[in-house]
């Protein structure tokens, strides 16, 4: 009985944790100093780390995928747990929402001979 308590303040305080760190990350991504709560500035970091070695493709950023999670975690002799890896999947969405607001603003134009040879020339 005492366990499954625990187990249920434990659920709360990481959703707690999850709410606050994407507050923190929406409110950094929107010029505000980064505050992460104090119990998330490991997490902080990681996620720091892994958005920037994110993957780009032609459609801009990819998601951070859980297998990249995983082998980053694996070369720095870091454990995390699952719900660890749910809040960075949090904080991941949340970074996605934002970079595909700024692009949705953004006209690419027509593609023609000379745009191409401009870029890729």
């Amino acid at each position: 009985m005492r366990q499954r308590e625990a187990g249920r303040h434990r659920g709360a305080a990481i959703a707690r944790l999850r709410r606050q760190l994407v507050a923190a990350l929406v409110g950094h991504l929107g010029g505000a100093r980064p505050q992460p709560p104090f119990a998330g500035v490991g997490l902080w970091q990681v996620f720091g780390a892994l958005s920037a070695a994110r993957r780009w493709g032609p459609n801009g950023p990819d998601p951070i995928q859980p297998t990249e999670i995983a082998a980053w975690a694996g070369l720095h002799g870091i454990i995390l747990p699952p719900h660890h890896l749910g809040i960075l999947e949090a904080m991941d969405a949340a970074w996605l929402d934002h970079a595909r607001q700024g692009e949705a603003g953004q006209v690419a134009g027509v593609m023609t001979g000379a745009v191409f040879d401009a870029a890729f020339g």
